[in-house]
């Protein structure tokens, strides 16, 4: 295929199958889909060191030990915290109710 032409082609359908069977991977096997620089175990440091080379030096070493509180006040300007009728009072987590468990 030169020049982004599209070609049909006929098979039957033994072949059609065969060639869409080369894709299945035998069982217990894993497709990798992020290899090199985008893998998951060197992707942190990968990004720092593009953004370095393109000139986007971001100081990303301050922001690792954000709180979600944190993140969300630094990026919209809007403190979660805050009680949404009031705007005055605090929003604090202490537990998490789970549905369908009786608290009384």
């Amino acid at each position: 295929m030169s020049n982004n032409e599209l070609k049909e082609m006929t098979l039957s359908a033994m072949e059609f199958i065969r060639r869409f069977l080369l894709h299945v991977l035998p069982f217990r096997f894993m497709k990798i889909r992020y290899y090199g620089f985008l893998a998951n175990i060197c992707k942190a440091k990968a990004i720092l060191l593009i953004r370095r080379l393109i000139g986007k030096d971001m100081e990303a070493r301050l922001f690792i030990n954000e709180t979600l509180q944190e993140k969300v006040l630094r990026l919209t300007g809007k403190d979660i915290t805050l009680c949404p009728h009031c705007k005055i009072g605090r929003m604090v987590y202490r537990a998490l109710l789970l549905p369908g468990l009786n608290t009384s």
